[in-house]
Order: structure tokens, then sequence, then C-alpha cells
């Protein structure tokens, strides 16, 4: 599958734009990081608990960290044991938003990407502005812009917030073998914590519904923002 580039940028009304401009983003069968700038055209856009066994209880992880995916806000997310969390590019003049990667242990082949779009704008409690914003940005996944009208988008479950994603399987890996650093499926990922934060994340992995698609997807709805 081929998937147009498509770049960024911010205006001054916080307005997000995107062009086919060919730029470093996320593709299925890229072998590093894999993942950001997705939005097919202009949009108008522009809560660490006290108590461990509250956060294991709430994240249904055995055992559970609590990781920063902002150098900036206090957002973070609650992950199994032995995940970690890097900033993985700063803003750029093509994609002007920090990207945290929260990745599995080393023998485990998936990615969350995490990247804070903007901040305290009543129009995020909005489904339909979020998925609107979806819309947009999975349209590197489909072959037309028609299919994206068709295109079935899940609520994610999130405390304090709204979120909704779609899941898209690369044909051309599919049976194929896993090689590290690249992946089968992508799901794009837009969320809000109440007006608070627009939130935008991509989660690739190999298989929809296997080991690691459930921790990517249990890790987004652990999103908050950390109060103390």
């Amino acid at each position: 599958m081929r998937h147009r580039k498509i770049q960024m940028k911010v205006f001054p009304t916080s307005w997000y734009s995107a062009t086919n401009t060919r730029t470093r983003v996320i593709q299925f069968t890229s072998r590093t990081s894999v993942a950001r700038r997705r939005s097919a055209r202009v949009l108008d856009v522009v809560k660490k608990t006290p108590l461990l066994l509250l956060i294991v209880f709430v994240s249904g992880f055995a055992r559970a960290d609590e990781l920063r995916v902002s150098s900036k806000e206090p957002v973070i997310v609650v992950t199994p044991d032995q995940w970690k969390s890097t900033k993985d590019q700063s803003p750029t003049s093509s994609f002007p938003f920090e990207t945290h990667r929260v990745v599995p242990p080393t023998n485990r082949n998936a990615v969350c990407l995490v990247s804070i779009f903007d901040r305290n704008k009543q129009e995020f409690t909005d489904p339909q502005f979020l998925k609107k914003i979806l819309r947009g940005d999975s349209r590197p996944y489909v072959s037309s812009s028609d299919e994206l009208s068709k295109l079935d988008f899940k609520e994610l479950k999130i405390s304090g917030g709204l979120g909704f994603y779609a899941n898209f399987v690369d044909p051309d890996l599919v049976g194929k073998p896993v090689e590290k650093g690249s992946y089968k499926t992508a799901t794009p990922i837009i969320l809000s914590l109440s007006s608070k934060y627009l939130i935008k994340v991509t989660v690739l992995c190999d298989e929809i519904n296997g080991a690691d698609y459930r921790d990517a997807i249990k890790i987004v709805e652990s999103i908050r923002i950390k109060t103390d």
C-alpha cells in the first residue's frame, strides 16, 4: 500500500493545515521513527494517582508504570512494566508538535506515538469535531478520498475525556514475517482531555487485537492529566 506523505503547519489562528508535500511521516513499512503528520485537509482546530493499587486496577496491568508523554504538559499514561517513553521528535516546520514514543520491551514490535496538538478550546468536547480531524488523519490509509466517508470510527473509553480511532491493515504485509520496525497495522487516534488538551496518537503494531495492540489501546485509554 502506498501512502501520500503530508506536511502540517500551524497558522496564527491555531488552524491545522495539510498538503501533499513529501515529508517524513508514518508508513507501515518504514523501519524507524515511523509516524506522524496526518491530516488531509484544513481543519478548524485548533488527569499519578497516589495509590499503586488504584493504578493497577484502572489500567488492568499486573504491574504498571506512569510515563510522561510531554516534556512541558502534565499529561501521563499508565503502561505495563518495562515500557518506556522517550521524546521522539521536537517541533519542526513540517510538524510543529513535540512527539513522544511509547514502546514495549525490545522483543516486541509496537509503538505508540503521542503528540499534543492544542490546548484550552471548548470544541475539544465535541465528538463531531474529533471525528472530523480523525477523518483527515486517516486519508493516507485509504486509496481514495471517497472512502473517508465510509470509515467506521470506534470510541475510546477515556476517563475525563473523549476519543475516536480507526484500524488499518497493510494488505501488502499480511502473511509476511514480522520485521522489527516495520508495522502491518496502523491505528490513528484523536482524543481530548475535557477542553484542556487535543491529542493525536498513532498505534503501530502487527496484528489488530493481538497482545501488542491490546496493551497499546489500554495505554491510550489510561491517558490523563497529572493533578498532583
